[in-house]
């Protein structure tokens, strides 16, 4: 089975953004709706405290009055306390939602929903917890705990001398002072747990991505099925058909690129991704054929690039009017894109001028890195 190390394509993605395979943080959802739950209870302590107070007041003045006058005062007090209970509640899931959202980028995957069962399945929950994935956090969570308590250590540490002191002060101030601690407590803990959120939203959109990587064989498969309708395919099939068919004259004009070797080898390619699946090849000729297919490359204004690894291989395994052999297409992906960058930075380097009476062998052609070059032979 080949190894998968190439990054999904672009359906792959979009397939599995369809299933609900997208990299949400879970843990930093829960750490968001903390923060939000700790911030709103700070800055309301006035309100709630005060809430508090009333209803204790109020009890304690009901305690001498007929039942149906206590009853009536006790629902007057419970309604406020159920209005906060319920946006306690609702700011929460609120945020659960949003922060859901927001990392899916509003991506609804409808066929999710169709695997909530499975999830039920005890054998595939089983394997999951086994999971690489699953051992990864089950690493991180002691890490991110410790990190989290070492700050809050540090920080209570510092309030040591003020603490010593509480004994000093009435319950108002004690009050106070405590809160003000908590808070600071809170906020020192809110720069770790940022870096906490990122670290998980980053990580989770990693391990996304390698779940989804994909083979060589794969990636072909998922040309092949996303070219377009089968009407399309056939038409491409019999433009690239007719290309090769073509007499010699014609085909010699038509290569995207020449490859070299330079003096005893030289193979024409040709590629578009809107008429064939993978680069073809035209014509390959050796010894005196190659230097005059390189001339008549030249004058066509064709590029022509040394790549002497490649050049071999294509002259060897490769067959004219036939698609580059597997084993070298990552090395032509390499001639392509080494193209693309000649003709950004030296263009005149891919279509040397040959002087009257210059050594068609001696003119300084662009090349592929001779190790850079083997190493994409070797991979295959």
């Amino acid at each position: 089975m080949a190894e998968k190390n190439l990054p999904p394509t672009e359906s792959r993605k979009r397939q599995a953004r369809q299933e609900g395979q997208v990299g949400v943080s879970q843990d930093s959802l829960k750490i968001l709706r903390l923060l939000l739950m700790a911030e709103v209870a700070f800055a309301t302590e006035p309100l709630w405290r005060g809430l508090v107070d009333a209803m204790l007041e109020a009890a304690l003045r009901q305690t001498a009055r007929p039942m149906d006058t206590t009853l009536a005062m006790s629902w007057s007090s419970f309604l406020p306390a159920l209005f906060a209970l319920l946006v306690m509640a609702a700011l929460p899931a609120l945020v659960a939602v949003l922060g859901t959202l927001a990392q899916t980028r509003f991506n609804f995957a409808g066929k999710a929903l169709g695997k909530g069962f499975d999830k039920l399945n005890p054998g595939n929950n089983l394997k999951n917890l086994v999971s690489g994935q699953k051992l990864m956090m089950g690493v991180l969570g002691p890490v991110r705990s410790l990190t989290l308590l070492t700050v809050a250590w540090l920080k209570i540490r510092a309030d040591l001398p003020d603490i010593a002191q509480g004994f000093r002060v009435d319950a108002a101030q004690g009050w106070s002072m405590s809160l003000a601690m908590l808070q600071g407590l809170e906020r020192q803990c809110i720069i770790v747990l940022v870096l906490l959120i990122v670290t998980d939203i980053l990580l989770q959109r990693y391990l996304i991505f390698r779940q989804l990587r994909m083979d060589i064989s794969e990636v072909r498969r998922d040309h092949k099925q996303n070219e377009g309708d089968p009407m399309l395919k056939g038409t491409r099939k019999q433009i690239a058909k007719e290309l090769i068919m073509s007499d010699g004259a014609d085909a010699q004009q038509r290569p995207n690129a020449v490859v070299v070797n330079p003096e005893h080898v030289a193979v024409a390619l040709y590629y578009d991704p809107e008429v064939t699946e993978m680069p073809l090849i035209l014509d390959k000729r050796s010894d005196e054929e190659a230097l005059a297919l390189r001339r008549r490359a030249r004058e066509d204004g064709v590029p022509v690039v040394r790549y002497v690894g490649l050049a071999r291989h294509l002259l060897a395994s490769g067959e004219v009017g036939q698609a580059v052999p597997e084993h070298t297409f990552r090395a032509v992906a390499l001639l392509l894109r080494v193209i693309e960058e000649y003709e950004k930075q030296a263009p005149e380097l891919l279509r040397p001028t040959l002087r009257p009476g210059e050594d068609e062998t001696r003119l300084d052609l662009a090349s592929v890195d001779d190790e850079i070059g083997q190493e994409m032979l070797d991979l295959a």
